[in-house]
């Protein structure tokens, strides 16, 4: 057998015989003959299509006798197909009447009596039948008999007499039986006959048997035999035949897959699924297969199997409301909510297709509308478990005005179906934002919540009234329980809404005390007995009801009865973890009192976390539990159990957005702060943006408490929102707030106060016309203070009385409060730096008096804490440094502060190493003394290993801001990319709302531009610029103090447009930075200072040239003074003004400009910097070859200017003077621009 292929018999038979007709043409065959036997060949191999064509050729090949049989053959393969029209075309190719051969003209009208039965018409079927099966005679057995089995199924569809009498259908299927006893179809009418006709039901039986065993697969005598069976009892006989005639997959009939597929759905089997897949390889367009391999998955809970059959089933034509409802089902439970209730909106809205509503089963309104709004809820406690609790209400107000609109003639309108859906909706809303139900919409929150408690209770007296009619057992009890429990629980609800809302405390964990003074208290005490009465109504129905149990516990006054409550709860064996963990916080709550509480509660959480490790509330449990070992100790121990708490927390917000978790961890992280240290507070998940992020969704599902929003306002103020603090502790402070406890309300009345103080501090003194009538109700705030002794007080007191221009009181407070001996070292500290700001800021009133305190200030600060810590992230003495950093900025003494953070640099360990590197180059970036190439070039070179450290939290922010900047820095040009470049982008991506992250960007991008020729792709960069400047400008904000940054904007969008050459929109935007200039200035946000003075001569440059050259003499003429604090910024404002004379041809002004910096700039040498005593020795990397470059600069333009005047001698003297002052220079591209400068003056000399 090695190396035969073993193919189909018939196939093979087939081939070989038409090969040899073809080709060896044997001589008793003609070429028709042959054409034919090879059809017949086809046919009976199964090739059908193949067999057609052959016929039609045979038909085509004018044997008359060889077409007739082709056209027969041709009508009873298009029959089978169920296409008698065609059968009839194919016959109509050779008229009766033109048919010689009487047999075979009777076998014609046979077959198209056949084929007019397959059409519906009887009638003439049966004249054509009776006429012509006579004619045919016995000796074509096959012919006569299947004519005549024909005749005897249009008989039976005749009824009547042509069915009973059995000289008719009955005699006409015995003489086909005699004549062709192996067509099993002609057994299987028979027994039909002995079985509707004759009730021989045993007959009948052995002719169904008999059909099955000549053909397993006859649909008559299988579905006959099978109904038989069922209509007897015997199934196990059903189950054989099924399995029987389903042995071969290949051959298995529709039928009996069907059948046996139910068989198999019924015992639990998924075999089932597998023989739905035979059905449909046997009809794969039939809708309703699809539709019941849909159902057979979703009884084996294959949800996303079951939605694709349905979906599929729909695809064919589908379109009865049941499919659509059960697969909103389906999308419903796989969360596809959208695609649910749009699949049955329609049906909702009486919407369908006309094809649909005008079937038997019509549309059930009811029945989908209580399933659209079910979906509406069960997608409202997804998008609350997603912390969308505005879009969940919305979900719940509309089911809810569903349900309630359901026709009243409808049984289920008012069944207890539809009360409870009613009473689930409703009281869903104990777990939403009380301010989304507004009482403007008729119903407040209480109020929603209380129709729910009043469905569930409708349920009741519904169910109430069916069982009096009905046998109880086992599930109606655990049903009437379950109906008391959902009463108990919606009192609960409501009891606890209404404590809520009226700013009550109902503890759950321990007993209420105290007697009923007051109505409010009268109206939780009755709401509360309700609901223990309903619970215990449950436990009646059914004691081991463990819900009922848990929910008495809940409301019991006694902590014995409690205990007892959810002991038996558990002892039920139902328990579910919302039982472990109310036990856990029950014992958690008592430990004060007894002091084994604490091991049971944590023994209670442990089992909570067997049973359902994604219940937040274990978390939850374990952090208090830490929480309560950790106290408010410093100790190392105390600290660790800090922290287990804060990740406890984390852990529990992992699982869900839960309320007590958001909380919790919230207050964690304020509480522990000092003590837990910046790595963790400082993380990405801790940060203050974050505490904000969980306080506000945890006070939108509960506004009304007092500490949440007290917390939320300490950490608005941390953020520099002060308004929003403000209102936060307003709403802290309001009437329905008043549990608070003294120590509360006096740290809220502090932080207000504080609060205040800092909204006032933002602000220049005189930028406010309603700074009096504030600082006199701050005063009066402060008088009412009762504990003036305190540090806090004092300070604050200072910054009022600096508010008030009192500044010599305010120092000299702050000097008595420095004197004190019981002032703490943290506290030293605290006061010394606000003493050190208002000095600072005085100096320019009180310029000697000030100066001296600032002095000592800044070394008593600088006594405090060693370099290392203060350049530290992780340390409290950061700020420090970065205070004494600005003082010395405003006293133009930058160079020492330069040094002492490059001494930070070099004395700091690896850990802080970072920090520090990152602090030396921002401050010498905002140095307006010191150029940064040479500072960054270390920053890059030796400070690479403490840059690849990572960074966390402060660290990070400032890693990353100086990354960009010194991305910006290196830009080079930008290339023929058409798009703005991504580098330059980085700092606006991180901080999308800062006009100065724009005004940065802009400024890069320009200078890239600049450094190319012209070129097309420049016209769509400066388009792109434009408009990313505009979007800078949309962030602006006069109240913030943004002035500055929006007229630099408006400069730089008008940089742009002079490049674009559109000089009008330059102008424009140029009238408009002098306009915030303006602004900023008379709000006294923009003081008069250098850097406001030069931003309006560029300004100027762009509007109007000869009022910017004299506004840049006049600053020359101030900054020229070497007393002045910004004289060292001389150079670079000549430098502009040398340019701008330049590009308004001004050529003689320039040479004078560029003459002056040469000579400012030649006799300079790179210097050291003034360091402390015991840093002498040391050099610094931060000076630069500013003076250099400048001199270099200087004498290039001289030479160019020289140069066109054609001065060559001059110009090329000057040329000699800058490549002698690069020699020797690793910049490549100085040396080559001065190179090509001096061969274009040697070229044209």
């Amino acid at each position: 057998m090695c190396g035969i292929c073993l193919v189909d018999s018939s196939y093979f038979c087939a081939e070989l015989l038409t090969k040899r007709l073809c080709c060896k043409r044997v001589n008793s065959y003609s070429e028709a003959k042959a054409q034919f036997m090879g059809a017949k060949a086809r046919e009976f191999s199964g090739e059908f299509d193949k067999a057609l064509n052959a016929y039609r050729s045979v038909m085509k090949s004018g044997d008359s006798s060889l077409g007739v049989q082709a056209a027969l053959a041709i009508a009873e393969l298009l029959a089978a197909r169920k296409q008698p029209q065609d059968a009839l075309e194919a016959l109509d190719a050779f008229p009766v009447s033109g048919v010689e051969d009487e047999v075979m003209a009777a076998v014609l009208s046979c077959t198209r009596g056949w084929l007019l039965y397959e059409q519906g018409d009887l009638e003439g079927a049966q004249a054509l039948l009776e006429t012509n099966v006579s004619k045919i005679p016995t000796t074509d057995a096959t012919t006569k008999g299947r004519s005549l089995k024909r005749l005897a199924i249009v008989y039976w569809h005749l009824g009547g007499s042509y069915q009973q009498d059995k000289t008719r259908c009955f005699n006409h299927l015995l003489q086909a039986a005699k004549l062709t006893p192996s067509d099993a179809q002609i057994f299987a009418w028979l027994g039909k006959w002995y079985q509707d006709v004759a009730k021989d039901i045993l007959r009948a039986e052995k002719c169904f048997l008999k059909a099955l065993s000549l053909s397993s697969i006859d649909e008559l005598a299988g579905m006959a035999l099978s109904d038989l069976y069922i209509q007897q009892g015997k199934h196990e006989l059903n189950v054989k035949l099924w399995e029987r005639v389903t042995e071969d997959q290949e051959t298995a009939p529709t039928w009996a897959l069907l059948r046996l597929a139910q068989h198999l759905v019924n015992q639990n089997d998924e075999l089932a699924v597998g023989k739905m897949h035979l059905v449909l390889r046997n009809e794969p367009l039939n809708a309703r297969h699809w539709v019941i391999l849909a159902h057979i998955y979703r009884n084996f809970d294959k949800q996303v199997s079951a939605q694709k059959s349905y979906l599929k089933a729909i695809e064919l034509g589908e379109e009865s409301w049941c499919v659509r409802c059960e697969l909103a089902r389906i999308e419903g439970s796989l969360r596809l909510f959208d695609d649910a209730l749009e699949r049955i909106e329609p049906i909702v809205l009486g919407e369908l297709p006309a094809s649909s509503s005008v079937s038997e089963d019509s549309p059930d309104v009811t029945v989908a509308s209580m399933l659209y709004a079910d979906l509406l809820f069960q997608q409202a406690k997804y998008l609350c478990a997603e912390g969308l609790y505005g879009h969940a209400a919305a979900n719940l107000k509309q089911s809810s005005r569903i349900m309630k609109g359901l026709p009243s003639a409808s049984m289920l309108s008012g069944s207890v179906e539809a009360c409870k859906l009613i009473g689930d909706i409703h009281c869903f809303a104990f777990y939403l934002s009380p301010e989304d139900f507004s009482s403007s919409e008729g119903a407040t929150w209480v109020d929603f919540i209380g129709e729910g408690r009043k469905a569930y209770e409708a349920a009741v007296l519904l169910a109430g009234k069916t069982s009096k009619t009905t046998i109880h057992d086992a599930g109606t009890t655990a049903a009437t329980a379950d109906m008391y429990y959902d009463v108990g629980l919606s009192y609960w609800y409501e009891v606890q809404a209404v404590a809520s809302v009226r700013g009550l405390q109902l503890p759950a964990f321990s007993p209420q005390s105290g007697p009923i003074d007051n109505e409010d208290d009268a109206i939780l005490f009755k709401l509360k007995t309700k609901a223990g009465a309903n619970f215990r109504l449950a436990l009646q129905a059914d004691p081991a009801c463990a819900a009922a149990w848990n929910g008495l516990a809940l409301v019991a006054d006694k902590l014995l009865v409690k205990q007892f409550c959810w002991a038996r709860a558990v002892q039920t064996g139902s328990s579910s973890d919302a039982t472990w963990a109310n036990l856990g916080m029950f014992y958690l709550d008592q430990a004060d009192a007894v002091s084994a509480a604490t091991s049971l509660a944590q023994k209670s959480f442990l089992q909570l976390q067997s049973m359902n490790a994604d219940n937040p509330s274990m978390w939850n449990g374990y952090a208090m539990l830490a929480r309560r070992q950790a106290g408010t100790g410093t100790d190392s121990s105390s600290i660790k159990q800090q922290k287990k708490a804060i990740e406890a927390f984390d852990c529990a917000l992992q699982v869900g957005l839960d309320l007590d978790a958001l909380l919790g961890l919230s207050m964690a992280l304020l509480d522990y702060e000092e003590s837990v240290g910046k790595a963790v507070t400082q993380a990405a998940e801790h940060r203050s943006e974050q505490v904000m992020f969980y306080l506000k969704k945890y006070l939108e599902r509960d506004p009304f408490n007092a500490r949440a929003w007290h917390a939320l306002g300490v950490t608005q103020h941390r953020l520099g929102l002060h308004a929003e603090a403000l209102a936060s502790y307003a709403r802290a402070a309001s009437p329905l707030q008043a549990t608070a406890s003294e120590l509360g309300q006096r740290g809220l009345e502090w932080n207000t106060l504080v609060t205040e103080v800092g909204a006032l501090s933002s602000t220049p003194r005189n930028a406010d016309s309603n700074d009096s009538a504030l600082l006199q109700m701050l005063t009066k705030l402060m008088n009412a203070m009762k504990d003036t002794s305190s540090v806090l007080y004092n300070v604050v007191q200072a910054q009022l009385l600096y508010r008030q221009s009192k500044g010599d009181a305010a120092l000299d407070l702050l000097k008595k409060l420095l004197l004190r001996e019981d002032l703490q070292p943290n506290e030293s500290e605290d006061v010394a730096m606000v003493r050190l700001s208002i000095a600072s800021l005085l100096m320019g009133e009180c310029t000697s008096r000030a100066t001296d305190i600032a002095a000592v200030c800044k070394d008593r600060l600088l006594s405090s804490t060693t370099l290392a810590e203060s350049a530290s992230a992780n340390s409290d003495n950061a700020l420090i440094l970065r205070l004494i950093e600005l003082h010395e900025r405003l006293v133009s003494a930058e160079d020492a502060c330069l040094s002492r953070l490059q001494i930070a640099v070099q004395t700091s360990d690896d850990s802080s190493s970072s920090m520090a590197w990152t602090r030396l180059a921002l401050a010498t970036i905002d140095s307006e003394s010191l150029q940064v190439s040479s500072c960054l070039s270390d920053y890059l070179r030796s400070g690479a290993q403490a840059r690849d450290a990572t960074p966390s939290g402060d660290d990070a922010v400032d890693r990353s801001f100086l990354d960009a900047l010194v991305g910006l820095f290196k830009a080079g040009p930008s290339g023929t990319t058409p798009r703005l470049p991504v580098d330059a982008l980085k700092l606006i991506r991180m901080q999308p709302w800062n006009p100065h992250a724009y005004v940065l960007a802009g400024a890069s991008i320009l200078k890239r531009i600049s450094l190319e020729a012209s070129d097309e792709s420049h016209v769509q960069l400066l388009r792109q610029l434009a408009r990313l400047l505009q979007t800078g400008l949309s962030f602006a904000d006069a109240k913030n103090g943004d002035e500055y940054n929006a007229a630099q904007l408006e400069l730089l969008t008008g940089y742009c447009y002079v490049k674009l050459g559109e000089q009008e929109q330059a102008e424009a935007c140029a009238e408009r930075g002098f306009t915030w200039v303006q602004m900023g200035k008379e709000s006294g946000a923009l003081v008069s200072s250098v850097d406001a003075e030069l931003l309006e001569s560029r300004l100027l440059s762009i509007s109007s040239p000869a009022k910017a050259i004299a506004r840049y003499l006049s600053i020359i003429a101030t900054v020229s003074d070497a007393a002045s604090p910004s004289a060292c910024r001389l150079v670079p404002i000549l430098n502009e003004l040398g340019g701008l004379y330049e590009e308004q041809e001004l050529s003689n002004a320039a040479i004078q400009v560029w003459k002056l910096v040469a000579s400012l700039t030649s006799s300079k040498t790179v210097g050291s910097f003034e360091l402390d005593d015991d840093s002498s020795s040391t050099t610094t990397a931060l000076s630069s070859s500013s003076d250099t470059g400048a001199c270099f600069l200087a004498n290039l333009r001289l030479a160019l200017i020289h140069g066109k005047k054609r001065n060559l001698k001059t110009a090329r003297k000057h040329v000699k003077t800058a490549l002698a002052l690069i020699e020797g220079d690793s910049d490549s591209n100085t040396a080559t621009v001065a190179a090509f400068v001096d061969n274009v003056l040697a070229n044209a000399s």
